[in-house]
């Protein structure tokens, strides 16, 4: 199966987990696709100073994946820079946010597996 760039569905949201600006988020597969073993699988894009507030997770695990940018990246409460090729991961029960502190664009691929 092939899934065409104009095939993906993506969304704006504002103040996501009242994070500062708007996130892009382009869905790369649908719960089905992924045997509804994760809830999301996705390519997000953090424009400068955005990025999604702090949250916890619970009964799944959140992994990012950075494809560029520098980020800013709260694991558990410790602020820690993020660069490229920088994976992070949040297992259930811990929290954590993420901005965007350049001038240019930032990417990564971020997914949420069930438990």
């Amino acid at each position: 199966m092939i899934r065409k760039a104009e095939e993906c569905k993506t969304v704006t949201r504002t103040a996501m987990r009242e994070g500062p600006g708007s996130v892009k988020i382009t869905d790369l597969a649908t719960k089905e696709e992924m045997l509804n073993n994760a809830r999301m699988h996705s390519f997000v894009e953090l424009q400068p100073d955005c990025g999604i507030g702090y949250h916890e997770h619970t009964d799944e695990t959140e992994i990012y994946y950075i494809i560029d940018g520098e980020l800013l990246y709260n694991d558990n409460g410790t602020e820690v820079t993020i660069h490229a090729g920088d994976v992070t991961i949040c297992p259930p029960g811990e929290g954590h946010s993420v901005t965007n502190i350049t001038a240019v664009p930032a990417h990564l691929i971020a997914t949420i597996i069930l438990k």
